[in-house]
């Protein structure tokens, strides 16, 4: 259901709408990746293929400029375990962009990334989140 949500949500069909709705569509399917994470169920293999496809083709088109644009990626890539599938200086240049938000030293430990995390970047999560360590 999830990704069936994710897929007709994700950005190839938001490029002809406003960006106020643009921003609340992407934010709504960041709020589906989140509770799925939180729940944490088994993801068939289906649904983890279907994932790849639709994260690999989101990562083709996605613009950079637009954070919640890549919160949502990387949090499908989070979300279905995908992180490993991509190249991790892309995922970490994508970490970069959203770098500011809250949510991101926690999704760099769902996917895998806190040991990569440069020093700077370090400091700068461990100041916004005490309890973050790598």
């Amino acid at each position: 259901f999830v990704l069936t949500a994710v897929e007709a949500l994700y950005p190839p069909y938001l490029r002809k709408v406003d960006m106020v709705f643009e921003g609340r569509v992407a934010s709504c399917c960041i709020l589906l990746l989140e509770q799925l994470l939180r729940l944490s169920p088994q993801i068939q293999p289906s649904a983890k293929s279907g994932a790849l496809k639709l994260a690999s083709e989101w990562k083709a088109i996605i613009e950079t400029g637009n954070v919640l644009e890549v919160l949502g990626f990387l949090y499908l890539l989070a979300s279905f375990d995908l992180a490993s599938a991509f190249d991790v200086k892309e995922v970490m240049n994508f970490v970069e962009i959203v770098a500011q938000n809250q949510k991101t030293p926690e999704l760099c430990r769902l996917l895998g990334l806190t040991d990569k995390i440069p020093g700077d970047f370090q400091c700068f999560f461990q100041s916004v989140l005490p309890n973050f360590d790598t």
